[in-house]
């Protein structure tokens, strides 16, 4: 047989293969599906017969969230690495150019692209390569470029950095997604983010970050402050946060008008490492989600007994879905993290607690990574000049810290958007001071994902111990006193020393209070 026939019957083959996937969304079993997470809180698997698209799944209290995504022009899902990469990395099982080293396909549903069958000399067979007919031109079966008027999407084969799977085009309004592909769900009645369809406002009746579920919330008679949560036709009482009231309108917790401030200054989430493979939030109104290795250990920090969580490096993971897109992160952020790295282990760069990626780029807007090979702590904050997000280029300030190898760590940092200051102190188990830095900050803190303890999915995952993790939006008394660095309009990198008085402050609570989980679009939901 000749190689084009079989390379056209591979093509027939995968594109009967992705339409049998597509029509059989709802038949699969999702919840099988969704247990190659392997005890993950969230991960990607791959669709069978695909190569460029994946399953995001995400676990929401009791409930498996599902998405199909697709991978960045010119990549393949990897099952190795859970994430799209160059094809010759991914060895995905459905390339149609496994046996082929010349010829041309093209996959349903996109326009503009096609694939190429090139012999890679060093892996020994064919690989698939993408191109790009030009705007208003698509590939035919005759193998050319043609004119097609209605083929006029010009960030199709955009070519992302590191094969990121972002989407920073602005679609027109209604559409979101990678090539505009997706419609705004009806529900949204606020703004649409271009790049995931995210709504800034639902509908009375609906909730989720993309309004794509109904209302279970239920008010309470005579109380603003609880709400009911129907699970199951059965209402389990939920409490409001601090300074927020119910809104059955909004289907969330709100702003408290006649709540008044105070110096109090109280944790959002704290994070607690229990035996079972469990965390506890001990703040009962913001969620968490994830997983980690739990082991038989204590640490003991100020006549306070921790227990430990061990995370491996690969599937420990936890994240904190309150402060996604939360703009109260540019006024005051502050953390406490009492960590253990396992010298020698993992990645260069480890994720300590990050955002992963902006709204509109693949920065982080605030970032704790270790860096094993110098045994820094790096501190990232990408600011933008103005709340107008996209209207001026960001800017990154940065600094570094010591940390101790293979021994416990308490590290404080505090964010203060109203002193333009950010500052950071480490210390050992008895108080003593490891190392302390701050540098001035001179714009405000982009507002990005949610907030993620020990990994992002493309950068390096913490491997060690963790015994706890504090969040506020606001600034404890922490006796972080450091002299700022001098202020930058650009890229900064200070470390510094000194004297600043940062006495406890207190923050009034974000107008809206992300109660309500921050999903993706869902597209099929199945009980645990």
């Amino acid at each position: 047989m000749k190689k084009s026939t079989v390379l056209q019957c591979l093509v027939y083959l995968s594109q009967v293969l992705a339409v049998l996937s597509q029509g059989t969304d709802e038949a699969l079993d999702l919840q099988v599906l969704c247990r190659q997470c392997k005890g993950q809180g969230s991960c990607d698997v791959s669709v069978p017969g695909q190569c460029v698209q994946y399953y995001r799944c995400q676990k929401v209290e009791n409930n498996w969230y599902v998405e199909k995504m697709n991978c960045a022009h010119g990549t393949h899902f990897s099952e190795a690495t859970g994430g799209c990469i160059q094809p010759k990395d991914a060895n995905c099982p459905y390339d149609p150019c496994l046996n082929e080293t010349a010829g041309f396909y093209k996959l349903e549903g996109f326009c503009r692209s096609y694939w190429e069958c090139r012999l890679d000399q060093n892996l020994g067979r064919g690989i698939s390569e993408a191109h790009c007919c030009p705007v208003n031109q698509t590939f035919s079966k005759d193998g050319k470029c043609v004119d097609d008027p209605s083929c006029d999407n010009p960030e199709e084969c955009t070519v992302l950095a590191k094969d990121a799977i972002v989407n920073d085009v602005v679609c027109p309004e209604g559409k979101y997604g990678v090539g505009c592909r997706y419609t705004c769900s009806e529900h949204c009645i606020g703004t649409c983010d271009s790049m995931n369809g995210e709504c800034s406002e639902c509908a009375v009746g609906w909730m989720g970050s993309k309004c794509m579920e109904e209302c279970r919330y239920k008010s309470v008679p005579d109380n603003l402050y609880l709400y009911m949560e129907v699970v199951a036709d059965v209402e389990v009482p939920r409490g409001c946060g601090l300074g927020t009231i119910f809104s059955q309108d909004k289907c969330i917790c709100d702003k408290d008008p006649n709540y008044v401030r105070n110096n109090e200054c109280k944790p959002d989430v704290e994070i607690a490492f229990e035996s079972g493979n469990q965390v506890k939030n001990t703040i009962d109104w913001k969620w968490i989600g994830g997983t980690f290795r739990s082991v038989s250990e204590t640490v003991n920090l100020k006549d306070k007994v921790y227990k430990v969580g061990r995370f491996d490096g690969t599937s420990s993971n936890l994240y904190i879905p309150f402060y996604n897109r939360n703009t109260e992160m540019r006024k005051k952020f502050t953390t406490e993290i009492l960590f253990n790295p396992d010298n020698g282990k993992g990645n260069k760069q480890q994720i300590l607690l990050s955002n992963c990626q902006s709204v509109n780029s693949r920065d982080a807007p605030f970032e704790i990574s270790l860096l094993k090979d110098t045994q820094d702590i790096q501190i990232t904050v990408e600011g933008v000049p103005s709340e107008v997000a996209g209207a001026e280029p960001p800017q990154t300030y940065s600094m570094t810290m010591k940390y101790k190898p293979d021994d416990w760590n308490k590290l404080e940092v505090v964010f203060n958007g109203e002193k333009n200051l950010l500052t950071a102190r480490n210390l050992d188990l008895s108080g003593g001071v490891i190392s302390d830095a701050s540098t001035a900050v001179n714009n405000f803190l982009e507002n990005g994902l949610d907030l993620r303890v020990g990994w992002c999915s493309n950068k390096g995952y913490f491997v060690g111990k963790m015994a706890m993790v504090r969040t506020y939006l606001c600034e404890p008394q922490l006796s972080v006193d450091v002299e700022p660095a001098a202020a930058s309009s650009g890229n900064s990198n200070a470390a510094a020393t000194g004297n600043l008085d940062t006495a406890a402050g207190s923050l009034e609570p974000a107008a809206v209070v992300a109660d309500t989980p921050v999903l993706t679009e869902l597209t099929t939901v199945v009980p645990v």
